[in-house]
This record gives structure tokens, C-alpha cells and sequence, in this order.
């Protein structure tokens, strides 16, 4: 039979051990605070489908092929479709 005590204390292990390994998956030590920061909010601006904030975090010299938008302002107005 197992000891309770030591499945819960094995258990909270495990859970500490998963809670390190998303925070260091979340955050790459190689990458700077301020690029994560970034990439962070854009997730969340392009999750949401939120146009400004899209706007705030894009370049205006943004140039991709997102959607078939090349530009800026016309991945905005997908955006704003969606």
C-alpha cells in the first residue's frame, strides 16, 4: 500500500516541478524580458482579435504576407473583419 503522506508530498513535487518547467517554457532565458513582454501582448491583441492594440504593437513599416495582407494598415482592416 502506498503512504498517503508520501504520494501527497511526491504529488506537490510534481506539481512544483511542472510549475517550473511552464515558467522557464513561458519565458526562455535566451530571449530579453523585453522581447517576451512583446510577444506576450501581441498574443493577447491578436487572441482578443483587437485592432488597436494590433496597432499599437505594429510597425508602421510592418511588411508580411499574413492573410494575404502586405502591409500594415491592411492586416488592421482583417482584422477588424474578423
Amino acid at each position: 500500500m502506498f503512504e498517503s503522506g508520501l504520494f501527497v508530498a511526491t504529488a506537490i513535487q510534481g506539481l512544483k516541478w511542472l510549475q517550473v518547467w511552464h515558467e522557464e517554457q513561458a519565458n526562455p532565458p535566451h530571449l530579453p524580458q523585453h522581447a517576451i513582454l512583446i510577444f506576450k501582448r501581441f498574443k493577447e491583441a491578436y487572441d482578443s482579435k483587437n485592432a488597436y492594440k494590433l496597432k499599437l504593437l505594429l510597425s508602421n513599416r510592418y511588411r508580411g504576407d499574413i492573410f494575404g495582407a502586405s502591409n500594415k494598415q491592411a492586416y488592421l482592416n482583417i482584422q477588424k473583419q474578423v
